[in-house]
């Protein structure tokens, strides 16, 4: 995990920084519960143009990506890593067509979520967007197979949404 954060490249990600914070998480094939999903406790954050962290990673300090990454691994137990980015929109709403639209050209199948967790899905899931709700920021979770490959296509998706090069 250390290593895959070292990787994110401020540039690309800081514009998609979503208000709550970014984190990042990661589980053996073994996991079955939030206690052994790594991630970062306290988020990464922006700090005058650089991402930061609190700490090292940890088991147990993402209770909320350790549940979305482990509904995740229902439907595709392929995915071990997740990371959170903030969707595009206005003050009106998530750009669901948008994310959409960026899956599509990517090839990647795209999941529904809320505040209570990941709704039915295909076998695949690439892609997680929660519209939000009251009191409830939006947010679009990217899955993979490694810390590694997350941060990857982390980048790719937000460049297909038209982020900056």
């Amino acid at each position: 995990l250390e290593w895959a954060i070292g990787r994110l490249d401020a540039r690309i990600v800081l514009p998609v920084l979503p208000n709550v914070g970014m984190n990042i998480a990661a589980c053996l094939n073994s996991a079955s519960s939030a206690s052994e999903v790594a991630a970062i406790p306290g988020k990464i954050t922006a700090v005058e143009g650089e991402l930061r962290t609190h700490g090292k990673p940890q088991f147990g300090s993402s209770k909320h990506l350790a549940e979305m990454l482990l509904e995740t691994r229902k439907s595709d137990a392929t995915k071990a890593a997740i990371i959170n980015i903030r969707p595009p929109g206005d003050f009106e709403g998530t750009d669901i067509d948008a994310v959409q639209e960026a899956c599509n050209q990517l090839g990647w199948e795209l999941a529904d979520a809320d505040r209570t967790g990941l709704e039915d899905s295909n076998s695949t899931i690439d892609v997680i967007l929660d519209i939000g709700d009251f009191g409830w920021e939006p947010s679009l979770y990217v899955v993979g197979s490694s810390p590694l490959d997350v941060v990857d296509r982390c980048h790719t998706l937000i460049k297909t949404l038209g982020g900056m090069e």
